[in-house]
């Protein structure tokens, strides 16, 4: 976190499991939110939702369990003033094979639903990310996401966009901006490797101009491998800066 501070970030995007302890007692939260506060940034938003263990779809749905799941981890965000919960959780909304997919997308809605209604009781907006074939088969376009939550139709669940799974899935441009009114927080990483931009050849070109185009002025977290975090953080935050057309002491491009 220093480090982030001293480059000229203005938050951090941790874990879910990592800064809310969902499965331990509210002492070992306690421990983690202390560390958080006794440090130079914020945290604005929280990715892994849920285990994968913890499924939200197919015939082995734990509705107590999830319910349970969603009202400590909102409960625990808001008193650590996180505003942004991802819900990626790839392992967790993976259909399984033979299972019905209208079924699952059901499911899939009804727990959007209560994560929503739940979420909103505790000021959190969950943001849906769409992720690539590759670590699930159920939302993997912002197109198919972006209908979840249109069809969830609830305030407190909106839509994320991830410059890494949108190149990987090959989406166009017209999807980020159909959808700009759902969209409330972005991801970004090279496409080749997943690194830091900057760190290898990758052109995000498109990307800005599709966010440029749906007037999107929220917040950017690098989701990616950092490697050599005292270069590769001031090269990252420099070209975003320059994508994003503001300074780097205005720009709200992150880790």
């Amino acid at each position: 976190m220093p480090l982030l501070a001293q480059h000229g970030y203005d938050y951090l995007e941790l874990s879910v499991d990592g800064l809310l302890k969902p499965t331990e007692d509210e002492a070992a939260f306690k421990v983690a939110l202390a560390r958080l506060q006794a440090g130079p940034l914020p945290c604005l938003a929280l990715n892994c939702l849920l285990p994968g263990s913890m499924k939200v779809v197919g015939p082995a749905v734990d509705g107590a369990a999830l319910q349970r799941h969603v009202r400590t981890v909102c409960t625990r965000a808001q008193r650590a003033g996180v505003p942004i919960v991802v819900f990626g959780s790839g392992g967790a909304r993976t259909v399984p094979d033979g299972f019905e997919r209208a079924r699952a997308f059901t499911q899939l809605r009804a727990f959007c639903l209560m994560l929503g209604q739940t979420a909103a009781a505790h000021h959190v907006t969950i943001a849906v990310e769409p992720l690539r074939r590759r670590e699930c088969n159920l939302l993997t376009t912002i197109t198919e996401t972006a209908a979840l939550v249109r069809a969830v139709h609830h305030p407190a669940i909106r839509l994320l966009v991830d410059a890494f799974h949108w190149s990987q899935e090959n989406e166009t441009t017209d999807a980020i901006i159909a959808n700009a009114d759902l969209i409330v927080h972005t991801h970004i990483a090279t496409t080749a490797h997943r690194k830091a931009p900057g760190s290898e050849d990758c052109d995000f070109g498109a990307f800005f101009a599709a966010l440029r185009a749906a007037h999107y002025h929220g917040t950017m977290s690098i989701e990616a491998d950092l490697n050599t975090a005292s270069e590769s953080l001031p090269r990252a935050l420099a070209l975003l800066s320059v994508l994003s057309e503001r300074g780097v002491g205005a720009a709200e491009f992150k880790v």
